[in-house]
């Protein structure tokens, strides 16, 4: 809230908002820099996205999947909720803080920032969000530690 004498001094000024620059800096302290344990904390971001997912459409599972392959760890988490339509998956899983729970008192997300976390344990990772029998298939990578980018490699029919 503005007081009334800032508000006074300030009339016949230009007044414009504070931006923000999303770059390597914002993205490692919005995603990386929150995550103490940050395989515990992928886990749960990841699980609860498909928890909420399942709430909404009130009905379904999640199985969680971890196997080792070359000394490689690969978690999946398969839940039979509301699923993402190619426009979703690009609105919410390739945008910081862009979250479709905003308006719900029964979904945990909120920030728009737990789809990401996987970039706090590795370098890539790929979504595949089914809905209205279409499955589209997102890979989120990072090179070098650049701004991360996203490929989506197929949507189709199922």
């Amino acid at each position: 809230m503005i007081s009334n004498t800032l508000n006074d001094s300030l009339e016949g000024t230009d007044i414009s908002k504070l931006g923000i620059n999303i770059n390597n800096l914002t993205f490692n302290l919005m995603v990386d820099g929150i995550y103490q344990n940050k395989l515990g904390s992928v886990i749960r971001e990841i699980a609860t996205n498909a928890r909420d997912s399942i709430i909404e459409a009130q009905k379904g599972k999640l199985v969680i999947t971890v196997t080792e392959i070359e000394n490689s760890i690969i978690l999946s988490f398969k839940d039979t909720g509301l699923g993402l339509s190619k426009e979703e998956t690009e609105t919410y899983l390739c945008n910081l803080n862009s979250s479709s729970k905003r308006n719900s008192n029964s979904t945990v997300g909120y920030m728009g920032i737990g789809s990401k976390s996987p970039f706090s344990l590795t370098s890539s990772y790929t979504y595949i969000c089914i809905k209205d029998n279409i499955k589209t298939t997102l890979e989120l990578f990072r090179i070098d530690k650049e701004s991360p980018r996203y490929t989506i490699f197929s949507s189709n029919t199922t």
